[in-house]
């Protein structure tokens, strides 16, 4: 604490160089910048754009449901719940708590989420890729020719932001994270 104040001091002599200042972002929203670090005053974060503590960083996109519980499965597989209807399929995510249940099977690549393709059994499973060709931005084609999420260590390095080391189109939401038991 005493040699970040020295530092502070010797900065300038001390003149504004360790307050805070208020910057506007490209995307509309406002970042506090403490000690040259920006805090994200808005809920938007990013690997530049750091939430204010006891808050964190949690990607965008649907998030697994949590309950407290261990997740609770309805299903194995597939025809345990295809007895009345061959397009329901054995989900993962779709019970409670997270666990496996008994939905409807994708019908297209838009039922899906980014990075994944229906596929001919109702599931959505990664993309087939050859190198990269077919993955969408953000994206990278693996060693099993599979797209999957790029990584990252800054936001100059994705087409969009760096959120928790990995590229999305939009920045993450600053949320105080519970610790489920």
């Amino acid at each position: 604490m005493r040699l970040l104040w020295l530092v502070c001091l010797g900065v300038l002599f001390g003149a504004f160089a360790c307050q805070g200042s208020t910057t506007v972002n490209p995307d509309g929203g406002e970042s506090v910048v403490e000690g040259g670090t920006d805090v994200a005053a808005a809920g938007n974060c990013s690997t530049e754009d750091v939430c204010a503590k006891p808050k964190e960083c949690v990607n965008p996109g649907p998030r697994p449901k949590v309950c407290g519980i261990p997740p609770m499965n309805e299903c194995e597989q597939d025809a345990d719940c295809q007895k009345n209807d061959p397009k329901i399929i054995c989900k993962d995510g779709a019970g409670n708590c997270g666990g496996r249940a008994c939905a409807a099977g994708c019908t297209g690549d838009s039922d899906c989420l980014v990075g994944e393709s229906c596929y001919a059994s109702g599931h959505c499973k990664p993309t087939e890729c050859i190198d990269g060709m077919s993955c969408p931005k953000n994206f990278v084609c693996n060693n099993n020719r599979q797209c999957e999420r790029q990584g990252c260590q800054k936001s100059t390095d994705c087409l969009g932001f760096c959120v928790n080391s990995f590229c999305y189109d939009q920045k993450g939401t600053c949320e105080e994270v519970i610790q489920v038991p």
